[in-house]
C-alpha cells in the first residue's frame, strides 16, 4: 500500500481553486498591510513636520525676542545673550539632527522591506499553485523552491540592512 496521496480531476481543481484563493487572500492582505503602513508613516511624517516648523518658529523667537528686548532697553544684555543663544541652539539642533529625512529614509526602507515580504508571499502561493499534488516530485521541487525563496529574501533583508547600517557607520566616522 502506497502512502502517496491520489487526487481526482475535480479534487484537485478544488485544490487549485482553494490556493489561488489563498493568493488573491493573501495579495489582499499584503495591500492593507502596505496601505496601512503608508498611512501610518504619512502621518507621523505630518506630525515630524508640523512639530519641526513649531520648533523652528520657537528657535527664531527664543533668538529674535532677547535681541528687540535688548534694544530696547527692555532686558539686560546678559538676559539676551541666554536668551539668543537658546533660540541659535534649538535651531541648530533642529538642523543637526535632520527628522525629516530620518523619516524620509524610514518610508524608503519599510517600503523596500515590505515589498520583499509581498514578493515572498506571492512566491510561495505560486509554487504551491504549481505543484501537482499526485506527483510527490513536483511537491519535492515546490518546497525546495519555496525553501530557495525564503533563503533569497531573507538574504535580501539582511544585506539591506547590514548595507543601510554600513552606509551609516561611514557618514559617523566622516
Amino acid at each position: 500500500m502506497s502512502s502517496e496521496i491520489i487526487l481526482d480531476a475535480r479534487e484537485r481543481q478544488a485544490s487549485n481553486m482553494f490556493y489561488s484563493d489563498k493568493l488573491k487572500t493573501i495579495t489582499s492582505e499584503n495591500l492593507d498591510v502596505i496601505i496601512n503602513l503608508r498611512d501610518q508613516i504619512q502621518f507621523t511624517f505630518k506630525i515630524t513636520v508640523a512639530l519641526y516648523v513649531v520648533l523652528f518658529i520657537l528657535g527664531i523667537l527664543l533668538l529674535s525676542v532677547p535681541v528687540v528686548a535688548a534694544f530696547t532697553g527692555d532686558i539686560s544684555i546678559y538676559n539676551s545673550i541666554l536668551g539668543g543663544t537658546l533660540g541659535i541652539t534649538e535651531i541648530a539642533a533642529l538642523l543637526a539632527f535632520r527628522p525629516v529625512e530620518r523619516i524620509h529614509d524610514l518610508m524608503g526602507d519599510m517600503s523596500q522591506i515590505s515589498m520583499a515580504i509581498n514578493s515572498y508571499q506571492q512566491q510561495v502561493a505560486l509554487r504551491i499553485l504549481q505543484f501537482n499534488s499526485e506527483d510527490r516530485d513536483t511537491i519535492d521541487k515546490a518546497a525546495t523552491e519555496i525553501g530557495t525563496a525564503t533563503k533569497e529574501t531573507m538574504q535580501m533583508i539582511q544585506e539591506f540592512v547590514e548595507t543601510k547600517e554600513e552606509n551609516k557607520s561611514n557618514k559617523d566616522t566622516q
